[in-house]
């Protein structure tokens, strides 16, 4: 059991509201004005966004004088939606109409289940297949037939839509919908559109829903969509129409992300599609009380699956988050606004159909905007030109600027992200750090300490690693093939590509990233 009852204890809370006329069983005016909550994806730490829900549901708790809001924490939402794990977290709450209490259990239930300590070398169909297998045991808990519909019956209340990228076009974002919609939707189960957005690529065999004969194939997240809140804006717009008054448009992050803790350089920020969709929202909405972005900016940097079995951090950072006097105020001040009712700005004004929301500068502002972005741009390039040359373990030529890897642990992060998201063979051995870089026509080993005095443009570094050795079968190179004469399980081996003969390197330091 998840034991976070003390971070609803904030030092400041708002004012009980006397005047809760605009309520009715829905929690607030459904007919004047709408709320919308938006969960990222994330792993673990969608874990923080349910902490932060849970702090947000007692103070509504708190200021319309009820306990309704704990066993019905869907009640003051009109629409939620999400990706990966924040998905399955509105998938529990607004389909299965679990407690915040329950879908924390449940998360980190599952979260376990399908990423066991100790077990390596597995497939990604056993992976898919132990996913399926433990959103079923979730249906089973908690007395659901496990062919359960994701669309309800009967819609009342709290609608959810989560999305997930058909393996064919990832940056596409397929909507699964808990209800009704004009035009032609994708009837699944809930087991079926689970397994859809959490079947991440680099761990999973895809989630197929259909028929054999016009199937669907699915991998998680669509690339650029961590944060979905676009993707809910332009969902909540067919649903309710450009004139609906909205009083709370909530965002949830899963923790800031640092993809390489030793540069702040541009480009590294760019890579990672995380910020970018919460900075430009950020700054089209910035002076709309309306939107609301809570996301733990210290304390989740480096939260990875591991995290499943180990939770404490995620909750400490969390507490911390909300106890500052600037977040609680937020909080505050948007739980009144939903109570209140009277939403101040329109749904199609909200996303900028009519340009209310879009940058606003005057002539010195504007010039001073434009030259920065240029200057940026300029340094940025300047960056790009300058290359070293990474040859992976099959022998691919990868260019990588040489702003990228100014450090040896930025140069792993690049090597981490592209065999995740590109799968070359290896991929398993680079997750478990067992590969070794080498360089020169010797092909000497290439030591953390020695990088950034090594590191110039035009350098080539090689990837070395061979498969374990598995029963009577041969260590071989996976660049050409070569067989090694001699066996030893506590040595690596690479082929020099000019005597096309093995060098043993012995006595490594295998990076555990």
């Amino acid at each position: 059991m998840i034991q976070t009852d003390d971070l609803s204890k904030s030092p400041r809370r708002a004012t009980p509201m006397s005047n809760t006329d605009n309520s009715n069983d829905n929690g607030h005016n459904r007919e004047k004005d709408i709320a919308i909550a938006c969960f990222d994806g994330g792993g673990p730490g969608v874990i923080s966004e349910l902490i932060i829900l849970e702090e947000i549901a007692e103070r509504f708790a708190y200021d319309s004088k009820t306990d309704d809001y704990k066993s019905h924490p869907t009640k003051y939402w009109d629409l939620i939606g999400g990706v990966g794990f924040g998905g399955m977290s509105a998938l529990l709450l607004g389909r299965l109409h679990m407690t915040l209490e329950e879908t924390m259990d449940e998360l980190v239930t599952l979260g376990q289940a399908i990423y066991p300590r100790g077990l390596h070398e597995t497939t990604p169909e056993e992976n898919t297949s132990r996913l399926r297998n433990a959103v079923e045991d979730i249906l089973r808990r908690n007395q659901h037939p496990i062919d359960i519909k994701l669309r309800e019956s009967t819609q009342t209340g709290c609608k959810v839509i989560v999305f997930a990228s058909p393996t064919t076009a990832m940056d596409h974002c397929q909507a699964f919908r808990t209800y009704k919609h004009r035009g032609r939707g994708l009837e699944c189960t809930f087991v079926e559109a689970a397994c859809a957005i959490l079947a991440a690529p680099e761990s999973f065999a895809p989630a197929i829903i259909g028929p054999p004969s016009r199937c669907q194939r699915f991998g998680g997240i669509p690339r650029g969509s961590i944060n979905p809140t676009k993707e809910i804006f332009k969902e909540a717009q067919r649903i309710f129409g450009d004139e609906k008054p909205v009083s709370l448009v909530l965002s949830l992050g899963s923790g800031q992300k640092v993809p390489f803790s030793s540069s702040e350089t541009r480009i590294t920020r760019i890579m990672h599609d995380y910020g970018i969709v919460e900075r430009e929202l950020s700054r089209q909405l910035d002076s709309v009380p309306t939107y609301l972005r809570l996301n733990v900016d210290r304390g989740l940097e480096t939260i990875e699956n591991a995290h499943w079995y180990d939770i404490d951090p995620i909750v400490t950072s969390t507490q911390v988050y909300l106890e500052m006097v600037t977040t609680t105020n937020f909080i505050d001040e948007a739980v009144q606004r939903v109570l209140r009712g009277g939403g101040s700005i329109t749904l199609g004004k909200l996303v900028g159909l009519n340009g209310a929301t879009k940058l606003r500068f005057d002539t010195r502002e504007l010039d001073d905007f434009l030259k920065k972005e240029i200057r940026s741009i300029r340094d940025t390039l300047q960056g790009v030109a300058e290359k070293i040359t990474l040859i992976d373990a099959i022998g691919t030529r990868i260019p990588i600027s040489l702003q990228l890897c100014g450090s040896y642990q930025m140069l792993t992060g690049i090597i981490r992200l592209y065999f995740e998201h590109c799968r070359p063979p290896g991929a398993g051995l680079v997750r478990q750090g067992h590969y070794q870089l080498v360089s020169g026509t010797q092909m000497e080993e290439v030591q953390r300490s020695q990088w950034t005095s090594l590191v110039a443009p035009g350098l080539t570094v090689e990837m070395s690693m061979v498969k374990h050795n598995r029963g009577n079968r041969d260590i071989a190179c996976p660049k050409c093939g070569l067989l090694a004469r001699e066996r030893n399980n506590n040595t690596w081996a690479t082929s020099c590509p000019v005597t096309r003969t093995f060098k043993l390197l012995t006595g490594l330091n295998l990076m555990i990233l």
